[in-house]
């Protein structure tokens, strides 16, 4: 209810009091994770999410540990994004050094498309596809956890075609995601873009043609 709101301070509230009562349920680290960052706490989110990612074995992220995996790729790119953005040298450098050490590189590629947003029923899907391909549901999706990911070791040369579909436009609540995406995370030549998505007065779908680093509506 909480987090359908933005009302994270009263969500990580929620989330903290619910931690100790499903000690064995480790989707309450990531809730909480969420709601933290939701209120502007990136880098305590960020700590929850390790936690999560340390109890997978070295290089299988699985399960949860993926789910936390894909926030932190997706909260360390944005926040590289704005460092770079800002000319900041040293906070882009701090940046890389956590990247490298938070473990998120092991499973890096070429390309990530990930979808993320806060609403838990926002009803919103990541559909993807090759240039000239049928669009498809990506392998990883954890729409309770606000996040979908189409990742790519090897991009397709000829590029993608991207789309966002909401299953119920007529719904008269707005939800408002963002679409991340990251080309060679990592290396020296990465590039990132976040693009703002508004559900509201009855908007279906977003769609994109993707091809090497460019992204163009459609």
């Amino acid at each position: 209810f909480y987090r359908a709101h933005g009302w994270y301070e009263d969500a990580y509230r929620q989330y903290q009091t619910l931690a100790p009562i499903r000690p064995d349920d480790p989707s309450v680290l990531l809730l909480l994770a969420q709601a933290a960052a939701g209120a502007g706490r990136i880098d305590e989110a960020l700590r929850l999410e390790q936690r999560l990612m340390e109890t997978a074995q070295p290089g299988a992220a699985q399960g949860l540990a993926r789910i936390a995996q894909l926030w932190t790729s997706v909260r360390l790119a944005k926040l590289r994004l704005a460092a770079r953005e800002a000319g900041d040298a040293e906070r882009l450098a701090a940046l890389e050094r956590r990247l490298r050490a938070s473990g998120v590189l092991a499973a890096a590629g070429d390309l990530r498309v990930t979808l993320v947003f806060s609403h838990p029923d926002a009803q919103i899907g990541l559909w993807t596809a090759p240039a000239g391909g049928a669009l498809a549901r990506p392998r990883e999706i954890a729409p309770e956890l606000g996040i979908e990911a189409l990742d790519e070791p090897e991009a397709e040369a000829g590029g993608y075609a991207i789309e966002v579909r909401r299953a119920d436009a007529s719904s008269p609540t707005a939800i408002r995601a963002e679409l991340v995406i990251v080309w060679r995370e990592g290396r020296e030549d990465e590039v990132a873009r976040v693009v703002p998505l508004d559900f509201s007065g009855g908007r279906a779908a977003y769609a994109w043609t993707l091809r090497g680093a460019d992204l163009t509506p459609r």
